[in-house]
């Protein structure tokens, strides 16, 4: 789970920094922008969460 979070993570990372998706993204903000911008959020979280409920059980 570790390692699915970090290859993501640095996909999104490569993503952003190589095709400055970030000011692309301002220029065109719309209600499917805002709501795919709360579900990545969410899914980074909740990545996050998984990993440190893993790792106080183990």
């Amino acid at each position: 789970m570790a390692c699915a979070f970090l290859i993501d993570l640095s996909i999104v990372l490569y993503i952003e920094i190589a095709q400055d998706t970030i000011a692309s993204a301002r220029a065109k903000m719309g209600p499917l922008m805002i709501v795919h911008i709360f579900l990545s959020c969410s899914v980074l979280t909740l990545y996050a969460s998984r990993i440190i409920a893993g790792i106080q059980n183990a």
